[in-house]
């Protein structure tokens, strides 16, 4: 899997005179002149112009930003404060960012064959892991590439996330600027340590986020359970982000999920998260180091994971990116989030397909999974119901128990009426006198 692509319009390499490194130890800010072999930046000639166009534009324009480092992620026991491993999962990472598109590409230090490839393209984001590794069970040896596709910056994860691929994503793919609020201004979006796509209790969390100083990064965040967003049984199911259950043991599944979610306190602080330490060069702010730190309701007072990044080094070009996707280098099983579509009676939760190697990834409105979509939809299995929707069918079948009986006899003594009114005088004359 070919990650990236060629630089072109690449300038001559020197060094930002005024680079430096800014560290939050939360007492207070430090800095210092950034120099050495961790930090290169290739400006030339053209850097000026470059600024003055970031200034005017949206901050990156022809700048493609390279940083490389390491995170360690500890699972810790709340109960006792221990890890419950000798040693922590220790991940490489590559971030490649350009204008607003992104691409993240992590590998397990210790299983060079475990990997998972993030990518933004500025209007989709694809999730690449290897089949093997992240969803048979057993792991069969395969070549086997398994991708997710959704229409949206926010990383929503379909199958188990070992890499903890959102802690660099946290770091680097989230901006302030592609979240939304709701009608009452609060931030929500999926925990991505969880499989939000199949797990209700990836919802109910309010965002508090503070941006970095050019908005572009998030500084610090805290993801704060919230009742107040809590919908009905139905709606929950019906969550965009949510791949609605297609059985009754699946549906059986998400209740559960649902009433543990529900136990949780409100105001419980899930997660915080902080940029420790920045990379400041010419007006533009990257992060150099971050922390996690995961809560459990049960243990409120001590993490049950905490995930720590430091960049190695950071490398700031001119030029573009030809293609920051990567290629289709062998057989990739493609879960395609953007065709997901509902109607009364049924839910098509995404469309699936295979690409072979060379392949190019299908776009949103390719002919033949639109047709497989309507054809779903007029006479695929129709979705189940919720339980605002059976409350209101047994209260349908109930009116028509209670009332058919009193229908029955009414129209009854109405077909004796008619039959009566039908008779000749002289034989209504006879039953009468008798």
């Amino acid at each position: 899997m070919q990650i990236g692509g060629p630089m072109k319009g690449e300038a001559s390499s020197t060094k930002f005179g005024n680079s430096r490194r800014v560290e939050d130890n939360g007492l207070g800010t430090n800095s210092w002149v950034f120099g050495g072999k961790r930090g290169r930046c290739t400006w030339g000639l053209l850097g000026p112009l470059v600024l003055l166009l970031c200034l005017l534009g949206r901050g990156w324009c022809g700048q493609v930003i390279e940083v490389r480092g390491k995170y360690e992620v500890v699972t810790r026991n709340p109960a006792s404060g221990k890890s419950q491993s000798e040693r922590p999962l220790c991940v490489g990472f590559v971030v490649t960012l350009y204008g607003d598109a992104w691409q993240i590409a992590a590998t397990n230090v210790d299983d060079k064959t475990d990997w998972a490839i993030l990518v933004y393209e500025g209007t989709n984001t694809f999730r690449l892991v290897p089949y093997a590794k992240h969803i048979a069970v057993p792991r069969p040896e395969s070549n086997l590439v398994y991708a997710a596709i959704s229409s949206s910056p926010i990383y929503v994860p379909s199958v188990f996330d070992f890499l903890s691929l959102y802690m660099p994503w946290l770091t680097y793919g989230l901006s302030p600027r592609n979240v939304r609020t709701n009608k009452g201004g609060v931030i929500e979006l999926p925990r991505p340590w969880t499989i939000a796509r199949n797990d209700p209790l990836a919802f109910g969390f309010r965002w508090d986020i503070k941006p970095s100083a050019d908005g572009r990064f998030v500084s610090e965040c805290k993801v704060i359970r919230d009742t107040s967003l809590d919908l009905d049984e139905n709606d929950e199911f019906l969550r965009p982000e949510l791949e609605y259950p297609l059985s009754l043991a699946h549906m059986a599944e998400y209740r559960m999920a649902l009433g543990v979610r529900k136990e949780i306190p409100n105001g419980f602080v899930n997660a915080l998260y902080r940029c420790t330490m920045w990379y400041e060069t010419n007006s533009m702010l990257i992060p150099f180091g971050s922390e996690l730190k995961l809560y459990s309701s049960r243990f409120p007072l001590e993490p049950v994971k905490v995930v720590k990044l430091v960049a190695e080094s950071i490398i700031v070009r001119t030029g573009e990116v030809r293609e920051i996707l990567p290629t289709v280098d062998g057989p990739t099983l493609v879960y395609d989030y953007r065709y997901r579509k509902a109607t009364k009676k049924r839910i098509f939760n995404y469309a699936e397909y295979t690409l072979e190697p060379g392949e190019g990834w299908k776009s949103d409105s390719d002919p033949v999974l639109l047709a497989q979509v309507e054809y779903y939809l007029k006479h695929g299995p129709k979705r189940i119901l919720g339980i605002r929707e059976r409350r209101a069918l047994a209260r349908w079948v109930l009116v028509m128990v209670g009332v058919a009986p009193i229908i029955f006899v009414a129209c009854r003594q109405l077909v004796k009426k008619l039959r009566y009114t039908k008779q000749p005088v002289g034989n209504r004359e006879c039953h009468e006198n008798y």
